[in-house]
């Protein structure tokens, strides 16, 4: 059989018409090929390009241009909210007060470890919001936990691995709720859309979430690519790399404009086939969940009763340990967990946060559709699925 990509959460293919809205930034052809940052006549043509860019992305998601920060990655413009937010709050604080950050117990990576690594070199104490067994965060435990040192709230909108989708607009009226409390701009509400912006409209709720992250790749962009949207940019983040004060002064560094274009060419795509796609995808995980069920009837989906994103299924096997690699090794591309840790044997840190045992996390495996996925792709994943069980 031909192989199956069956991990569209962790990265995707780039869209040709992506490249096409690259290859003029990168040659001479049409003079945009500059450093943005020159005075000369071929960094402002480049120059015009980013803030076109910058303007695009402001409009997708609700925002204002002045608060598009464009980065190397969604890890580091997650590292860049959380550091640079804690940064800003000593500053204006006077330094008296621990920060207090506050996210989810099931956030990706690139906010969980950023936060523990904080906590560990003593610059923040951290609170770590519940889950429910659908992996939804319990809002009722975050009010608790606010308080007058509290910098951020960071709840990603979609998780990574079980697809769950949170319940935003209740977090950002309690946090707006403490704002009005302290009289500051703090604490902020954070959310990663990586999972997200693809299949739902991504956006501010009326100034509700005050900073949203992006990744180009995750929507069949260039990889190397992710955008951090701050509302109030400059009063709510400092710098955490210096040097010639691009992006408003809170990241340094030559941007990419050949990639950050092609970034907002995929944004732009995404959004014209958003909804049929949405559909579409959703009838091929409903076809996926239900051949799995009638493969191993005691199967689990992760999250079933939660909204999810249509494109992540979570699900596990009992018995049957081991099956993504099983399945790589018959052509079938799944994972056990999110890429960005798939080569680190260790358990789920989502799935175990929901109460699955060790020997469920163990059995558990994502799946991700995507735009190129057909019905003909779960058909002959399910057919491998259903060899490899009966064998």
């Amino acid at each position: 059989m031909n192989h199956i990509y069956l991990d569209y959460a962790s990265t995707t293919p780039i869209d040709p018409r992506v490249i096409r809205a690259m290859e003029p930034y990168y040659g001479m052809q049409k003079n945009l090929f500059g450093n943005p940052n020159a005075i000369h006549f071929f960094g402002q043509q480049a120059q015009t390009a980013l803030d076109t860019a910058r303007q695009s992305i402001a409009h997708y998601i609700g925002g204002t241009a002045d608060g598009v920060v464009c980065t190397a990655s969604a890890t580091e413009a997650n590292n860049l909210v959380l550091r640079g937010a804690v940064k800003k709050f000593k500053a204006t604080s006077g330094g008296t007060v621990l920060p207090h950050i506050i996210l989810s117990a099931i956030e990706h990576d690139s906010i969980y470890e950023t936060a523990r690594d904080m906590e560990r070199e003593g610059l923040v104490r951290i609170s770590l919001i519940p889950v429910t067994s659908d992996g939804v965060v319990d809002v009722t435990a975050l009010e608790k936990m606010v308080d007058a040192a509290t910098v951020i709230v960071s709840v990603l909108w979609a998780n990574n691995e079980t697809g769950a989708l949170q319940p935003l607009e209740a977090i950002g009226r309690l946090v707006r709720a403490q704002q009005e409390k302290n009289g500051t701009m703090f604490p902020f509400f954070h959310t990663d859309a990586a999972q997200a912006f693809g299949y739902m409209p991504v956006d501010t709720m009326n100034g509700l979430i005050h900073a949203i992250t992006l990744s180009s790749h995750k929507i069949y962009g260039p990889k190397g690519v992710g955008v951090l949207y701050v509302q109030h940019l400059r009063e709510r983040i400092a710098p955490i790399l210096t040097g010639g004060g691009q992006e408003y002064g809170v990241r340094s560094g030559t941007q990419n404009v050949a990639a950050i274009m092609g970034a907002v060419r995929a944004c732009e795509l995404a959004i014209s086939v958003r909804n049929k796609e949405s559909i579409r995808i959703t009838a091929l995980s409903k076809q996926l969940e239900d051949g799995i069920r009638a493969i191993v009837p005691e199967a689990r989906v992760w999250a079933a009763d939660a909204l999810r994103v249509p494109h992540i299924i979570n699900v596990c096997l009992p018995h049957y340990p081991g099956m993504d690699v099983a399945l790589d090794m018959r052509g079938v591309a799944v994972s056990s967990g999110a890429a960005c840790a798939a080569r680190h044997i260790k358990p789920s840190r989502v799935l175990e946060v929901m109460g699955a045992s060790p020997e469920e996390i163990a059995c558990s495996i994502r799946m991700s559709i995507g735009m190129y996925t057909r019905k003909k792709d779960i058909s002959q994943a399910l057919e491998c699925m259903a060899t490899l069980v009966h064998a």
